[in-house]
């Protein structure tokens, strides 16, 4: 009997025909006298942040968030005191921005309580109510607002709106770091074009936080790439690509333990800024090699790497014919075991990793080609300088 409605980024992206992933739902029913209707055999419900009014419906792996109508009383950063309201006039004074204040109920029927379907369409990033209220209240919000004008374009930002930002940008230091981390993350993958990191004046946020970035020349040819490949490029490898590299590894150390990267993708970033750059010529010699100590996931990451920084618009077609070419190829296997090698009278310990390794380098240095008996037969002769028994 109660009243659900579509809210906020679905609602947005439907106007703009942008592909939906995130679905919120809001209500007009009290979160308790939810939960007394609900056949939970159909739902799992996560009942956590009931007290801010919100339920979490998980079917399938899917998880929808309703939150009952709401006024927000007293905020405390991410921490909220509210009242809950059977109005969608109230609730929609505590959202961040006018592109996420539009209400869709299941007839087709739009609420547009602030008039805002036309910053949808003209695509105009603004504050519900005073900005610096807002970014005090919570102060996420300046993260949001600069991913928003780097997705939707910066024609129609308002200067004082984004000078209260610049203005308030310590407020970021009084954040989770996890949620600090992958609104930044949210905020590199919606990058267009280099410009917008002058005019957000984004190394202004960034370094209070301790991340330097580059100038983002590579920013065209990436997307350039991107249209072309079907391979779910890493946000991680986006952040990877945006970063200085003029810093030492303590600096990115440091990066990683503030911003709570796990160990993994901490790795993973340290080794694409580690990434030598290739020529076209010389990646298609090292294919087998690069597939054979990395895998092939990523190679690709290595050859995208390259391929962005090849300045000869010539070679774009044979990048993507070489890339596309990956799937194809099999990861050598080095033929030769410690048993192989003990058979033979080498014994255990020292030794048999030294030939080991030997033998690998050498398969590799002959691209590959050495048998399984030649290597044995190498082997064999390292036998007078190995403890052979008797």
């Amino acid at each position: 009997g109660y009243n659900l409605w579509v809210v906020g980024g679905a609602v947005r992206d439907y106007v703009l025909g942008i592909e939906i992933h995130d679905i919120d739902f809001t209500t007009d029913g009290n979160p308790e006298e939810i939960l007394k209707y609900i056949d939970d055999s159909k739902f799992s419900i996560q009942t956590n942040a009931k007290k801010y009014g919100c339920l979490t419906f998980i079917k399938n792996e899917k998880h929808f968030q309703v939150t009952t109508l709401r006024q927000d009383m007293k905020n405390y950063g991410r921490d909220v005191e509210v009242k809950f309201t059977e109005k969608i006039n109230e609730d929609v004074k505590r959202r961040d921005f006018t592109i996420n204040s539009l209400y869709l109920n299941f007839s087709g029927e739009l609420y547009d309580p602030l008039d805002a379907f036309r910053d949808i369409i003209d695509q105009r990033i603004i504050f519900i109510g005073d900005v610096k209220k807002r970014i005090i209240e919570d102060h996420l919000r300046i993260l949001r607002y600069l991913r928003f004008v780097a997705k939707f374009g910066y024609h129609a930002i308002k200067d004082r709106e984004l000078q209260v930002c610049i203005d308030n940008k310590d407020l970021l230091l009084k954040l989770s770091k996890e949620r600090v981390r992958d609104e930044i993350l949210n905020f590199i993958s919606c990058i267009k074009s280099k410009e917008i990191i002058e005019v957000l004046s984004v190394p202004t946020f960034f370094n209070v936080i301790g991340i330097k970035l580059n100038d983002f020349s590579h920013i065209n040819k990436f997307h350039s790439i991107r249209e072309r490949v079907e391979f779910d490029i890493s946000i991680i490898f986006q952040f990877a690509l945006a970063l200085d590299k003029n810093q030492n590894i303590k600096d990115y150390e440091a990066m990683f333990e503030n911003l709570k990267f796990s160990r993994k993708d901490s790795i993973f970033i340290q080794e694409i800024l580690d990434f030598r750059v290739y020529s076209k010529k010389e990646m298609s010699q090292k294919i087998d090699l690069l597939i054979y100590k990395h895998g092939i996931e990523m190679t690709k990451y290595i050859i995208i790497n390259s391929w962005i920084f090849d300045d000869d618009p010539s070679e774009f077609d044979n990048w993507s014919f070489l890339f596309k070419s990956i799937d194809n190829q099999t990861k050598m296997v080095f033929p030769i075991k410690p048993d192989h090698l003990i058979k033979i009278g080498i014994y255990p310990g020292p030794d048999i990793s030294r030939v080991l390794k030997d033998l690998e380098n050498i398969w590799i240095d002959k691209n590959f080609e050495p048998s399984f008996k030649d290597l044995i037969k190498l082997a064999e002769q390292e036998l007078p300088t190995n403890n052979r028994g008797e």
